[in-house]
C-alpha cells in the first residue's frame, strides 16, 4: 500500500547506512488493481463535551477509496450494546477518493462510560474489508463540568469590562447550564479547591505567587486543564521566565506584540483551512462552520517550535489554531494563535490574544468561540480517557496509586471467551497495570480486582490501512531490488533468482568434470608415449 511508504527519507537512510551488511528486496504481490474499499475513518463528539440528558452531535467521516463514486451509503449510530441505531443517515454520494462527514445525534441518560459505534448498514456484507466498515469510540458522560475563571481586572465598574465577562457568557449562557462557572480574583484563586474544577482560566492575570504556581502544578498532575490569556496587565517577562522556562507550564514564551488595538481597520484573521489539531479539525469540513471571520487587532507572538523544556512533567507542544499566513511569511503556515502542552496528566492552553474584546472580537463571535471553548474543555475532560481509545497494537494503561504496587486486574478480549490477568508494574517511576495484547479490534472490558464496575476501551485499526492503493515503482527506494511477481509464475524461483542469480552450478560442474576427465586422458596418453 502507498500509505506504508510515507517515510521515504528514513527508509533510504537505513538502506544507505547498512548497504555493506544488508541487501533489501521489495517483492510486489497481490492484484494489479486493488479492490474498492469504503471505510468509516472518523467518529468524533462535535461539541467536545458529553453531558447526560442533552442531545449530542457526533461527526462521522466516510471515505471512498474506490475509483468510482459510491452512492446511497447508509450509516447508523449505535450506543452501548444496542442492536438498533439511535440515528442514521443516507449519504447520496461520495466521490471517488473523497471523504464526507455527516452529523448523527444521540443522548446519554446516565453518567459513566459509554461505547459509541458508527457503522455501515450490514457492515459484514458491505465490502471485502469488513474491519473498517465501523468505527468505535468510548466516552465519559458527565452531569456537569465546572470551570474557574481568574479575572485579572475584577474591579472594573462596568461588568462588561471584566476580563472574564464574555468568557463566562460563552461557557454558561444560562443559569442551569451543565457548564458551571465560578469567578475569583487573582489574590483569591489559590484558596479555592482546584480539584473540584475541570479547568481553570487565567484572564489577563498580572503574575502568580509561588503558592499559586504550585497549586496549578498539582492541579495539572491530577488531570486538570489550564487556559492562559494575555492582556495589558500581564507581566510577560514573569510568565516567560517562571511559567515557560522554569516550570515548563506554558507551551511557548510570549513574544513581541503584533498590531494595534486602538483601531479596527487593520487586523489578522484565523486560518481558513488546514487545521491540524483534533480540537479544530472539524473546521476542515466547511459545513461545521467558519473560524476565519474572527478579527484580531493585537496579539503576542507565539513560537511555532519553542525550545524543549527540561521539566520532566512537561510534554510535547502542539499548535491548536493558527493565524492566516501572510505573503511574506517564511512558510505556508501562519503563526500560532492558540497552543497546547501536556503537563503531568493535564493540559495547558495558551492564547495569543485576550479573553475579552480589548484585542480581538473572538470573545463575541459566538459561532466560533463557543465550539472552540467547548472542544478545549472536552479535550481536557478526555485527557484522562485518552487511553480508552487505542489503535491496534497500542498498550492499555491503567495508572495506580503509590500504595497499590501489588494490585491486579483483568481484561476480557472481544470475541474470545477468555480473561487475561494483568499485574502491577512500574513505568516512568509510577505503578500501572498494562495490557499489551491489543491486536484484535473491538471493545475490551477492564476490571480492577476488588471493584464491581468495569471500564471499556476501544481498539481499532489505523485509518490509513483503509486506503488499498498501491505505491508506484518510482516511489520505492532506488537502492532496493524490485521483484515484480506475475500471476501463474513460480514465486519461489523468481525470489531465488533475484537474490542469488541464475543457477549455473550444474553447467559449471559438468565443465569441471569434463576438464578433469580430459586431464586424466591426456596424462595417460603422454605417459604411454614415454
Amino acid at each position: 500500500q502507498a500509505s506504508g511508504w510515507q517515510q521515504q527519507g528514513e527508509i533510504r537512510k537505513l538502506i544507505d547506512e547498512n548497504r555493506d551488511d544488508i541487501r533489501v528486496y521489495i517483492l510486489r504481490v497481490g492484484e494489479a488493481k486493488p479492490p474498492a474499499n469504503y471505510a468509516i475513518t472518523g467518529l468524533d463528539v462535535a461539541s467536545g463535551l458529553t453531558p447526560v440528558n442533552h442531545p449530542l452531535r457526533f461527526d462521522v467521516t466516510v471515505a471512498n477509496h474506490a475509483e468510482q463514486a459510491a452512492t446511497n451509503m447508509i450509516v447508523g449510530l449505535y450506543l452501548d450494546d444496542g442492536k438498533s441505531p439511535v440515528d442514521k443517515v443516507m449519504i447520496p454520494s461520495v466521490k471517488a477518493g473523497a471523504t464526507r462527514t455527516v452529523p448523527l445525534y444521540a443522548r446519554f441518560d446516565k453518567v459513566g462510560y459509554h461505547s459509541v459505534r458508527a457503522s455501515f448498514d450490514q457492515p459484514e456484507r458491505f465490502d471485502s474489508l469488513e474491519a473498517d466498515n465501523q468505527n468505535l469510540l468510548v466516552v465519559n458522560a458527565v452531569r456537569e463540568v465546572r470551570v474557574l475563571l481568574v479575572d485579572g481586572d475584577p474591579e472594573a465598574r462596568d461588568p462588561r469590562e471584566h476580563e472574564s465577562y464574555f468568557l463566562k457568557l460563552a461557557l454558561a449562557p444560562v443559569a442551569d447550564h451543565y457548564v458551571k462557572v465560578d469567578t475569583t480574583t487573582p489574590a483569591g484563586f489559590a484558596r479555592n479547591v482546584l480539584k473540584s474544577y475541570a479547568a481553570v482560566a487565567l484572564a489577563n492575570v498580572e503574575r502568580l505567587t509561588p503558592s499559586q504556581i504550585s497549586a496549578l502544578k498539582t492541579f495539572l498532575r491530577e488531570g486538570g486543564g489550564v487556559l492562559v490569556y494575555p492582556g495589558d496587565r500581564v507581566d510577560v517577562d514573569f510568565y516567560n521566565k517562571e511559567l515557560f522556562e522554569k516550570h515548563g507550564l506554558l507551551p511557548s514564551p510570549w513574544g513581541v506584540a503584533v498590531g494595534d488595538a486602538t483601531q479596527d481597520e487593520i487586523y489578522t484573521l484565523f486560518q481558513s483551512s488546514g487545521y491540524e489539531h483534533p480540537i479544530t479539525a472539524p473546521w476542515n469540513n466547511r459545513d461545521f462552520g467558519q473560524l476565519d471571520d474572527v478579527r484580531t487587532f493585537r496579539h503576542l507572538k507565539l513560537e511555532k517550535q519553542p525550545s524543549i523544556s527540561v521539566v520532566k512533567e512537561a510534554g510535547p507542544v502542539k499548535v491548536v489554531l493558527r493565524y492566516a499566513a501572510t505573503r511574506d511569511a517564511e512558510d505556508a503556515l501562519g503563526t500560532p494563535a492558540i497552543m497546547e502542552r501536556d503537563w503531568g496528566k493535564g493540559r495547558v492552553f495558551q492564547f495569543s490574544s485576550t479573553a475579552d474584546t480589548a484585542w480581538s472580537d473572538f470573545a463575541v463571535f459566538a459561532p466560533s468561540v463557543v465550539p472552540v471553548l467547548y472542544r478545549i474543555l472536552g479535550n481536557v475532560q478526555a485527557q484522562g480517557d485518552t487511553g480508552l481509545n487505542l489503535r491496534v497494537g497500542d498498550s492499555f494503561l491503567h495508572p495506580l496509586a503509590v500504595d497499590q504496587p501489588n494490585q491486579q486486574g483483568r481484561v476480557i478480549v472481544p470475541g474470545l471467551a477468555q480473561t487475561n490477568r494483568i499485574s502491577a508494574e512500574v513505568l516512568r517511576d509510577r505503578p500501572v497495570l498494562q495490557f499489551k495484547d491489543t491486536h484484535r479490534m473491538g471493545l475490551y472490558e477492564f476490571q480492577l480486582d476488588g471493584e464491581e464496575g468495569t471500564t471499556l476501551f476501544a481498539v481499532q485499526p489505523d485509518q490509513r490501512e483503509s486506503d488499498l492503493h498501491k505505491v508506484n515503482d518510482s516511489e520505492l527506494p532506488s537502492a532496493a531490488t524490485l521483484i515484480n511477481w506475475e500471476a501463474n509464475t513460480d514465486l519461489k524461483e523468481q525470489v531465488k533468482k533475484a537474490r542469488v542469480g541464475a543457477e549455473y552450478w550444474l553447467m559449471i560442474l559438468l565443465v569441471v568434470l569434463a576438464m578433469v576427465a580430459l586431464e586424466t586422458y591426456l596424462a595417460q596418453k603422454f605417459s604411454q608415449s614415454k
